[in-house]
């Protein structure tokens, strides 16, 4: 509550520069951090145990956003390995695409995006996105194979039940 009140006292003090100075960067970082994060998780199954491979995304980013961001593409990687500098995803990468290519889940950011504003925001289940009515279900192990990504073993699923859990809502 504190943080709120002294981001709008300085907004008040900034007058029609906080525009500029304020609004406009913090916008373009959240948009930066969330367009990341929900093209890392967004579209994978619920599972019921801590598995990096199952539930999170790497995406290829252009290499300069690649350095600017510091190297926040390489999300499978550090959750596997989550005290690594980010300098070595990249090593991290190719070494993990030696070892086991099918378990490493990579994507160009541009695709990884495409699928997260054409998919529903609402897990129906552990494996399925609905719309809030409950509408055009999308299956995340269809859209996994879809991608070209590992595809999680249905008895991790959450719950491991047809009904799942109860639906959460992307960011809650």
């Amino acid at each position: 509550m504190l943080l709120m009140v002294a981001w709008l006292v300085g907004a008040i003090l900034l007058r029609r520069d906080a525009l500029w100075i304020l609004i406009i960067p913090l916008l373009t970082a959240n948009l930066t951090l969330m367009s990341y994060i929900s093209t890392q998780h967004w579209f994978r199954p619920l599972v019921d145990h801590d598995d990096p491979v199952a539930t999170t995304i790497s995406v290829r980013a252009p290499r300069m956003l690649d350095w600017w961001h510091f190297q926040f593409s390489y999300h499978q990687e550090h959750h596997l390995f989550p005290k690594m500098s980010h300098r070595y995803g990249l090593a991290l990468r190719r070494r993990l695409l030696e070892i086991e290519p099918d378990a490493v889940a990579v994507l160009p950011w541009t695709t990884a995006l495409e699928a997260v504003f054409t998919t529903p925001a609402i897990y129906g289940d552990a494996s399925t996105l609905v719309h809030e009515d409950g509408s055009h279900p999308v299956d995340l192990l269809a859209l996994a194979a879809q991608l070209a990504l590992p595809v999680v073993d249905g008895t991790a699923l959450a719950n491991g039940d047809a009904d799942g859990p109860e639906p959460v809502k992307r960011g809650a």
